[in-house]
């Protein structure tokens, strides 16, 4: 599964756009891990851009949208650990629901930082 999220910072022409590029294969718990710390982190990065350099950002909604991604982080770090089961397929469709349930809260994110600026 890969999807690929632009995040842009509006009305900063100086500032390039990056891209997000979540490509989550179950090979193991600890690079699945690694991947949500990864995207976790340039979200924050992103945070900080947005909050710095865009000029009318509302600070307290910049904080909710942090705090959502450190909860983002948190709890499907810990999801990672809890497999759904021994059965194969009891497993391979909890990382289904983990995967389909990370891309809904990193939309989530994506479009509150969006909002940030309005």
């Amino acid at each position: 599964m890969q999807r690929r999220y632009k995040m842009f910072l509006p009305d900063c022409n100086y500032l390039h756009q990056s891209v997000i590029l979540i490509h989550i294969i179950m090979a193991n718990k600890r690079n699945l891990k690694k991947e949500i710390n990864a995207i976790a982190s340039a979200l924050v990065g992103e945070y900080l851009l947005t909050r710095e350099f865009v000029p009318g950002v509302d600070i307290e909604k910049a904080n909710v949208v942090l705090r959502k991604v450190f909860e983002m982080r948190k709890e499907f770090v810990a999801r990672v650990g809890a497999n759904g089961g021994n059965d194969r397929k009891q497993v391979k469709a909890y990382y289904k629901q983990l995967r389909a349930d990370f891309n809904a809260k990193v939309d989530e994110i994506i479009s509150d930082f969006e909002e940030m600026t309005k």
